[in-house]
């Protein structure tokens, strides 16, 4: 009885018990951001950086990047393949940059700048062992 009660809940989505296909499917493009993480020692602190933005396609489109919370891009090319741009930012928190085909407003690829706050490992509590168990 769990057996079919365990097909009829993937009936709809992939089984992720099944033997995955060997065919893996290449993405349209790629969008890298290097730093990807800056540390901040307190909640509300402000990380100036500069990024480096690396987009990469395996086909030529119009391309534009935008600020995920942003509608207007601030940088569009035609007809391009790769593009390396540096730009400076002061975040106070995480980024999230979109990659958008600028003919049919499709998501080419994404990435993300991601705001961490630092934290101390706790210390470790000392065994104080006598001489005497050696």
């Amino acid at each position: 009885m769990s057996l079919v009660f365990a097909q009829e809940a993937f009936a709809g989505e992939e089984n992720p018990w099944q033997k995955k296909s060997k065919i893996t499917h290449q993405k349209k493009a790629v969008l890298t951001i290097t730093p990807s993480v800056c540390v901040i020692k307190v909640k509300g602190e402000v990380c100036q950086q500069i990024l480096k933005v690396s987009y990469r396609s395996q086909q030529q489109y119009d391309v534009c990047i935008y600020y995920s919370r942003s509608e207007e891009p601030f940088w569009c090319e035609e007809d391009i393949k790769k593009a390396d741009l540096e730009i400076t930012v002061k975040a106070n928190s995480s980024i999230k940059l979109l990659a958008k085909n600028n003919d049919d407003n499709n998501i080419l690829a994404t990435g993300r700048f991601i705001l961490s706050m630092f934290q101390p490992a706790k210390e470790r509590k000392r065994r104080h062992y006598g001489i005497g168990i050696i």
